[in-house]
């Protein structure tokens, strides 16, 4: 980066350099047109000096300097041409005269132009300086070039190429240059003066960071905007949470490509204070109704279950008499049964508890059910820094279903989709959501590029109590399992042969969704 004190030594070196020329210029003309015995307007040469002068000066500089050449032509005239000058040389003073006004005048509008343009651009680095956002510019141009090169080489797909050549990635964020900052900037990593500033990406850009590889296909594709949150190095070697804002124009050259950035390190602290505060409050839920649904089951058991006890006591009395009591070792076990029937009504009755007992059940179409989920699945993305990706194929198919307990299935499936990805690179963590419809029913599948399942767990996955997370309780997947029941569907699970897991809801097909509408 061009440090403002190099633009200043600079300006002075060559500032001098155009004085010095102006000053022998000056002396030559008027030497050549006072002592020689040209004939041609030599005063017109004037023009020359008074704009290198124009360069050095202000506008009431450049108007000395101008009346100082027109003097010295009319000195020279003087000089060569009294008591009685010739028309011919009149006319030589006065067009060289014109000449000298001309360029005065045009010398004066051009630096009232330039004061004005100082003006405007102090203005805007006196507001952009005293913004509460960080801002600085990047020179993108040896980047754009080398994405070129990778296109004309036949490499079409950047994200794959990138991600089997991390090596790369370091080299071009290498080769981007920061041309400027505002103060904001400089107060945020550190620096008090712009002249120390990084002067390449990379000396504050981590080499783990993944978001310059997104941008470099951003760029790429000329997208108006990027916007990515990262990490940036301070000065004293500290970390700082940043959202940053890349504009990309969509033509000409990228030497000044402008970066907004704001710090979100405290609010990154509070969310995760909360998120940990979430965790310890769902944690106590669960172990709370753990408690409950313990107390109680036992509670509701543990009279029938008494009764079973006491019931096959009396029937084994009754047989073991010396002459065994038909009649009363029948009603024993007739009384015994129905103990055993009411330990079954309690258990159905908790699995009620658990799946929703009451249930509204009407035509519903699979596709409009998910894409309704939109903006809480994309709440669940945005958590877990992902997407999710719809295939939906079953527009025209309808089923009958519960709304509400459909909804709170997919939730509960992408959210488990999102957690087993949490070591994925976020480039690749996406929840693909599908439909389709087969032999009579509607297929809905969600599936994640997490690392699957392990098979010897599988086949206990749907079972209440399993889990193959440590602060899981194993109940989700039991759950949904008995809402798709609730159905008369089924759910499965399975690992796909590309990596990752899949979950497969099937659920009978009731009437086309147009019927619905004309209904």
């Amino acid at each position: 980066m061009l440090r403002p004190i190099d633009l200043q030594r600079s300006d002075a070196f060559y500032g001098l350099i155009r004085t010095a020329t102006a000053i022998i210029l000056i002396i030559g003309i008027f030497s050549l047109d006072t002592f020689t015995s040209f004939a041609g307007a030599i005063a017109v040469l004037y023009v020359l000096p008074m704009m290198l002068l124009a360069r050095n000066t202000d506008r009431a500089g450049s108007l000395l300097a101008g009346l100082l050449c027109a003097g010295l032509t009319l000195i020279s005239f003087l000089f060569n041409h009294l008591p009685s000058p010739s028309l011919t040389a009149i006319m030589r003073m006065l067009v060289s005269l014109a000449a000298n006004a001309i360029t005065i005048w045009l010398i004066q509008g051009t630096q009232r132009s330039f004061d004005s343009l100082r003006a405007s651009e102090h203005r805007h680095r006196r507001i952009i300086n005293g913004l509460a956002i960080a801002i600085w510019e990047h020179d993108f141009r040896q980047v754009d070039q080398a994405l070129g090169s990778l296109r004309a080489a036949g490499i079409t797909d950047l994200n794959a190429h990138f991600s089997a050549n991390p090596e790369l990635v370091d080299a071009l964020r290498r080769l981007v240059r920061i041309t400027d900052v505002n103060q904001k900037a400089l107060d945020l990593l550190g620096f008090e003066d712009a002249e120390d500033f990084y002067s390449h990406l990379h000396e504050f850009l981590p080499n783990d960071d993944v978001s310059f590889a997104e941008f470099l296909i951003a760029l790429d594709a000329r997208a108006p905007v990027f916007q990515s949150e990262t990490s940036v190095r301070r000065r004293d070697g500290t970390m700082v949470d940043i959202i940053v804002a890349i504009g990309i124009p969509a033509t000409g050259t990228l030497d000044r490509v402008v970066a907004s950035i704001l710090e979100v390190t405290e609010r990154n602290r509070m969310a995760a204070s909360i998120e940990t505060m979430r965790l310890q409050l769902e944690r106590a839920q669960r172990t709370t109704a753990i408690g409950q649904m313990s107390a109680m089951i036992a509670h509701e058991i543990n009279q029938p279950l008494s009764a079973v006890r006491s019931y096959a006591a009396a029937a084994s009395r009754w047989i073991a008499r010396p002459e065994p009591d038909l009649v009363e070792t029948t009603s024993a076990l007739g009384k015994l049964v129905g103990a055993v029937d009411h330990v079954q009504e309690v258990i159905q009755r908790v699995r009620a508890l658990s799946g929703q007992a009451q249930h509204a059940l009407k035509p519903v179409s699979p596709d409009d059910l998910l894409i309704s989920l939109t903006p809480l699945l994309q709440r669940e993305a945005n958590e877990y820094f992902g997407r999710v990706s719809y295939h939906l194929n079953a527009s025209h198919a309808a089923i009958i279903g519960d709304t509400i307990l459909l909804q709170q299935v997919i939730i509960n499936l992408v959210r488990n989709a999102f957690q087993a990805m949490e070591d994925v690179d976020p480039c690749d963590r996406i929840v693909r959501i599908a439909s389709s419809v087969a032999g009579g029913a509607v297929t809905l599948t969600v599936s994640d590029h997490g690392p699957g399942w392990e098979e010897e767990a599988m086949a206990r996955l749907l079972e209440p109590f399993q889990t193959t997370r440590r602060e899981g309780m194993g109940l989700g997947l039991a759950i949904c399992r008995d809402a798709i029941q609730v159905h008369g569907g089924t759910m499965t699970v399975r690992n796909l042969p590309i990596g990752g897991a899949a979950v497969d809801l099937r659920i009978p097909l009731s009437i086309e969704a147009t019927q619905i509408e004309a209904a």
